[in-house]
């Protein structure tokens, strides 16, 4: 039965890809090579490998992939399996190399490569060694699969000697820490790898980022999702912004999900939210595990409201709205509603101003101006009539906002309204550190895959949050939730302290919480149930919360998420200036090693250890990715 249902899948699957084939070729002729019916004009990019005896559309040759995604939820922590299936459908024996996103904080702990009924489980090596061990294997005729960094959130895998009409599926696991906002619990689910825009450097770089860029073509890449949530508290609802689900509760509070429509196109990423039934959302979480002699913990803590009775304030607003080709379609109207948005719950004791860009940055005003009904009525107008076009260069813009002199009167915020998709990420990170001082930074990611690992971190070294968009319906509640947050900053001057004196919390100095934000730890400790303490100053009074050594909830996983935060730290602290990279990198690898987890530095390698066939390389063919719903390729050099 199993065996029929994937013919029937791989049968209408093959049926949507002639049909995709067959209008882009009928486009193509009757136009003449532009217009509706072109393949360019869709926002693909099809990359034609053409060589003695190839057709010229490779891409028709190329493996055949689906993915299948499991999703196992308990209280803070998600782990996840993504199973690639890879099949050959051309008659050579070939390498499929394939780049697809994955969350920038998972903690990446296991490979496996199937091979009919026989299963070869990868091990962690040094990358250059790994690279330099899977193309002896490749060469040798083995079979074998490489998985490594490309960017913090871009991954590839490359799977050595499929033969003609064979088979392989490649599986990883990784997990995360779920995030909890607002009352809501999230977690996001990457499924496209989106073009970058390549502005060039700009600021001398001691390592340039690798190249990166996804190969796409009219075909469907079928993606099917099952999760299981045992949140450890009762929930109201399961749902999702981005995809229809079919969510259950069972009899024991545990909540099964699967997509309403199975599978779903991999041209979008995919967000599940769970909501606590009222009065029931966590002030304090702490659950434990034991690994390698040491204690792990996460601790999630929800701090008390201020009282809402004196009015917010002062705050400087600065906008800065990317309006590059990558924008084009539905994001920069997601993104001019966002920022009308916030320039509606502006008050008439704050200052703003509109910065936006593309090739070049333009400010709206000289300066940041009151908050004037004139003044918001032009701004209003200004942003009513942007159009996106042109490529992503960020630099010159966010150089423009953080020239100015910050009101000493006001709290200084940046709103940052973009959906990220540039090749420089580290460069502009790099900048972020060194220039953004007291101000507070507040990415918007816009559109259907934006580029979650510079938003996320760009909002950690400015002491502020992310929030994504990901549909224009979704614009008046995201921005209102953040606007609530905005507005009153609840806990500011973060101190923690475990009575551990070796203990080593991630983060080690947590930013501000606003209205509605946890503080979430992880710790490793050598003295079981340590208490810990959290202070810090709410409104303009000190506050302090300690939280009692205790019987915390047993949970699995906390060691490698530890890990993962304490490297993501490490690679933060390489950026600074004067930072002895070399040292900061081989700390980076012996963790990584040390607790099995792929990394920047850290690959895995499955090798079947026996020859498939006579030694020679096989024929290398780029697996292509979907574009992203509603995207077009940005203009300029992707990467």
């Amino acid at each position: 039965m199993w065996i029929a249902m994937r013919e029937e899948r791989r049968i209408v699957q093959r049926a949507l890809m002639a049909a995709v084939a067959s209008l882009a070729t009928a486009g193509a002729a009757a136009a003449q090579g532009g217009g509706a019916g072109d393949p360019a004009s869709w926002g693909f990019e099809v990359r034609e490998e053409r060589a003695a005896g190839q057709p010229a559309e490779a891409w028709r040759l190329a493996p055949e992939l689906d993915t299948a995604i499991d999703i196992r939820i308990t209280g803070l922590v998600a782990r996840t399996r993504v199973e690639q299936r890879f099949r050959n459908p051309s008659a050579e024996r070939v390498e499929a190399r394939y780049l697809f996103p994955l969350p920038e904080g998972a903690a990446i702990d296991r490979l496996e490569m199937d091979l009919g009924d026989r299963r070869v489980v990868g091990e962690v090596r040094e990358r250059q060694e790994a690279r330099r061990d899977y193309a002896a294997a490749r060469a040798s005729g083995q079979r074998a699969a490489l998985l490594e960094s490309r960017r913090p959130n871009v991954w590839s895998v490359a799977v050595a000697g499929i033969d003609p009409g064979q088979e392989i599926s490649v599986r990883l696991e990784y997990q995360e820490l779920v995030s909890y906002d607002l009352g809501l619990f999230r977690l996001r689910v990457p499924l496209v790898v989106a073009p970058r825009f390549d502005p060039g450097p700009t600021l001398p770089m001691p390592e340039p980022s690798e190249p990166v860029t996804p190969a796409t073509a009219p075909v469907l890449r079928p993606v099917r999702l099952t999760a299981r949530i045992d949140a450890g508290v009762p929930l109201a609802a399961v749902e999702s912004p981005t995809h229809a689900l079919e969510a259950r509760r069972r009899q024991d509070g545990v909540w099964t999900v699967g997509l309403a429509a199975d599978p779903v196109p991999a041209d979008r990423d995919l967000e599940l939210v769970w909501r606590p039934v009222r009065g029931r959302a966590p002030q304090l979480a702490r659950f434990e595990e034991e690994a390698g002699g040491d204690r792990y913990a996460a601790l999630l803590f929800l701090p008390p409201a201020p009282e809402a009775a004196d009015p917010p304030l002062p705050r400087e607003l600065l906008i800065v709205l990317d309006t590059s080709g990558s924008m084009q379609g539905a994001s920069i109207d997601q993104a001019r509603r966002a920022v009308r948005a916030a320039l509606s719950r502006l008050h008439p004791w704050d200052r703003f101003n509109v910065i936006r860009f593309s090739d070049h940055a333009e400010a709206l005003f000289p300066a940041s101006v009151d908050a004037d009904a004139r003044s918001l009525e032009i701004a209003d107008a200004f942003v009513a009539r942007l159009a996106a076009g042109g490529g992503t260069r960020m630099l010159p813009a966010l150089d423009l906002a953080l020239s100015t002199v910050p009101d000493s009167a006001a709290v200084s915020q940046l709103l940052f309204v973009t959906d990220g998709q540039v090749a420089n990420e580290e460069e502009l990170l790099t900048f972020l550190a060194g220039r953004l001082g007291d101000r507070r930074l507040f990415p918007v990611g816009i559109g259907s895959a934006p580029n979650s690992f510079l938003l996320t971190r760009a909002a950690e070294l400015g002491r502020g949050s992310a929030t994504f968009v990901g549909r224009v319906e979704e614009v008046a509640d995201k921005m209102a939730g953040l606007f609530a947050k905005l507005e009153r900053p609840v806990l500011a001057d973060l101190e923690v302290a475990w009575d551990d004196p070796t203990a080593e919390s991630e983060p080690e100095r947590p930013g501000d919480l606003y209205v509605g934000e946890p503080l979430l730890l992880v710790a490793r400790l050598a003295q079981p149930d340590a208490a810990v303490r959290v202070a810090g100053r709410l409104a303009e009074e000190r506050f302090e919360w300690a939280a009692p050594a205790g019987a915390p909830t047993p949970a699995s996983g906390l060691a490698k998420l530890w890990a993962r935060r304490r490297i993501d730290a490490l690679e933060a602290e390489r950026r600074l200036p004067g930072a002895d990279r070399d040292a900061l990198r081989a700390e980076i690898v012996s963790l990584a090693l040390a607790h099995g987890l792929a990394t920047a530095h850290t690959s895995f390698l499955a090798v079947e250890h026996r020859p498939s066939a006579a030694p020679g390389d096989p024929v290398a063919r780029d697996v292509p990715t979907m574009t992203p719903a509603g995207a077009t390729l940005p203009q300029g050099g992707t990467r």
